[in-house]
């Protein structure tokens, strides 16, 4: 992957990218597509029915729900007695939002459950980090020859010039932001009298890096 610097493409500068910089990019790209992972407590007053006669006693578990996409979660709940796993896969009419309330409706998902809650994120921390970048500055240079051709049986010689461009190394000042959120996603569960059994608090962290500044390549 190599940085252009778009302020100075029409002066031919071509900007080299630092390692460290692409390994965060790249670690924040990996993360959207695969960290979407929640742990919590799940709180049962209740036991929970599930499909195909399927079911999780009363009592306090550590939750873990991994998103594999927006209508589809691996719930993995675990205490010292037992250990219960499931899919919760929700039809088209529902869908876990980024941030807002939601309600699931047992007719919506495929354990017949009805569900209500929310999802909403805090900024924990952010924290700018500057440093120098290696460059590369293609400088014009003006260069010119004599060139002769037979004419008549005369030697006619004229000057010709050219432009190339020669490569020089540079540094570059260069900015970048990296922000910690906390992402929260909280469930109520209802049995078929609609009454709360369960309570769900989990969430997760994400770093997210954006680039804040770019200076000139310069030497």
């Amino acid at each position: 992957m190599r940085f252009i610097d778009n302020k100075r493409t029409n002066n031919k500068h071509l900007i080299k990218g630092d390692e460290m910089f692409k390994s965060l990019i790249v670690l924040t790209i990996l993360c959207l597509i695969s960290c979407e992972e929640y742990k919590g407590q799940l709180n049962l007053n209740d036991h929970l029915d599930l499909a195909k006669d399927s079911s999780i006693s009363a009592g306090n578990y550590k939750a873990e729900l991994k998103i594999k996409s927006e209508r589809k979660i691996k719930v993995t709940l675990k205490n010292e007695k037992e250990k219960k796993s499931f899919t919760l896969k929700l039809s088209e009419r529902a869908k876990l939002p980024r941030d807002g309330y939601f309600h699931i409706h047992p007719e919506d998902n495929n354990q017949n459950l009805e569900l209500s809650g929310k999802s909403f994120s805090n900024v924990l921390n952010t924290r700018t980090y500057a440093q120098t970048l290696s460059c590369e500055i293609l400088i014009p240079r003006r260069f010119c020859e004599r060139r002769c051709r037979r004419v008549n049986r005369r030697t006619v010689c004229r000057r010709v010039c050219q432009v190339r461009y020669i490569s020089r190394p540079g540094i570059q000042d260069f900015e970048y932001e990296e922000v910690t959120t906390k992402h929260n996603l909280d469930l109520q569960i209802y049995n078929s009298s609609n009454k709360v059994i369960g309570t769900l608090l989990s969430s997760r962290l994400s770093r997210d890096t954006q680039e804040i500044y770019r200076s000139r390549c310069y030497r």
